[in-house]
């Protein structure tokens, strides 16, 4: 009995500890990390978002892009052989992810030469300077300090860029 009743008390002290650190409101730094952690909701199975701006965009091979704000949804699309991610530029804020082997199994991973030239009018060279990239591609906003999923909503000015770049190598959106 006594165990029991210990077991009920410890669990209504985590309980109330779990009550009071998710109702603080965080500021500042704390404040873009805590927003990124309580940002996506489960309810009844089905995710729900409070992030307004997306984090990222997806280039399919078959030129269709997709705009969203949870990441781990599209890398499900980067295939079983693992994510390889990279800086878009030495210093960028803005990463890309792919498979791992999408170079290397090209029966596989088909030649996405839209997101080779999106990414290359993002960066600001010419697209036929672009290395190939085979299989879908996401380009999305970095943030070292974001513990959750390393992401950030694109700023105005990268979002309008990406979306002059998708249109020039004629990807189709949905939102």
């Amino acid at each position: 009995m006594f165990v029991v009743v210990l077991v009920l008390v410890v669990l209504l002290v985590v309980l109330v500890v779990l009550v009071l650190v998710l109702d603080r409101a965080p500021s500042g730094r704390d404040a873009k990390v805590w927003g990124s952690l309580v940002g996506r909701l489960t309810i009844s199975g089905r995710e729900l978002s409070m992030t307004a701006s997306p984090v990222y965009v997806l280039i399919r091979p078959d030129g269709r892009a997709e705009w969203g704000d949870r990441i781990g949804r599209a890398e499900e699309e980067l295939g079983p052989h693992g994510i390889g991610r990279a800086f878009l530029q030495d210093g960028s804020r803005l990463r890309i992810a792919m498979s791992d082997c999408a170079l290397v199994l090209p029966d596989v991973y088909p030649p996405n030469p839209r997101a080779a030239a999106v990414l290359a009018h993002v960066a600001g060279f010419p697209p036929e300077d672009a290395p190939p990239t085979r299989g879908p591609v996401i380009l999305f906003g970095w943030d070292p300090l974001n513990e959750w999923d390393s992401t950030r909503p694109f700023t105005d000015a990268e979002r309008a860029r990406i979306a002059g770049a998708l249109a020039a190598a004629g990807c189709t959106t949905a939102e």
